[in-house]
């Protein structure tokens, strides 16, 4: 079971989370221990994966990637999404930061694990739905892959974000600071086999 221990890694500042957030729309730190990310990643390996459609309408982002979005009770993705959702909390109340970033509470609801295979193309620059809300949060179990953000679906003035396994990405959507931005993000140059799982926020399910 995933504790509060298998987060001794991190190294959160919440003030310079916030700082990259508003400027760049994401930013990166370490979190999970060795021995959490394994125990993650072996239950990754044992989802039922189903391909995602390889050109996605209406602006034809080229993905080729898989995801699970089905968790049995007791998943340590369940626990796991406990834990960071208030590890999260209680970092930006500490600097009593929380009240004024989210234009409604905080709580992942929609949570996907996805598998890139060694050398398939990612995904193309793209927005994630508007339906995402707050943040979105995606740690790395395993594998290599730039992840970069960027102005436009060219990819003009890209920066790539530190994404390395046993980190999480935070990723702004509509509502953080009040506003409804959303970076052109896109994940490339996959050299290994990846597995990552995406914590998000959507608007159109319940809590």
């Amino acid at each position: 079971m995933i504790t509060v221990e298998d987060f001794g890694s991190a190294r959160f500042d919440p003030w310079r989370a916030l700082q990259e957030l508003t400027q760049y729309g994401a930013t990166s730190f370490p979190l999970l221990s060795k021995n959490a990310r394994l125990r993650l990643s072996n239950e990754a390996r044992s989802c039922r994966f189903t391909p995602e459609e390889v050109v996605v309408p209406p602006y034809n982002v080229r993905q080729e990637v898989s995801s699970c979005s089905e968790f049995p009770e007791g998943s340590d993705f369940w626990r796991f999404r406990d834990m960071l959702q208030g590890f999260l909390l209680q970092h930006f109340s500490r600097e009593a930061l929380c009240s004024d970033l989210f234009q409604t509470p905080l709580f992942f609801n929609d949570l996907v694990v996805r598998k890139y295979e060694k050398r398939s193309c990612g995904i193309t620059p793209h927005r994630d739905s508007a339906k995402l809300i707050n943040l979105i949060a995606i740690v790395n179990l395993e594998g290599e892959a730039r992840f970069c953000v960027c102005d436009d679906r060219e990819g003009t003035n890209t920066r790539e974000i530190d994404h390395r396994s046993g980190m999480v990405l935070l990723l702004r959507a509509p509502g953080f600071l009040w506003t409804d931005f959303r970076p052109f993000h896109f994940v490339g140059e996959v050299t290994q086999e990846r597995y990552t799982f995406a914590l998000r926020q959507n608007i159109k399910r319940g809590g």
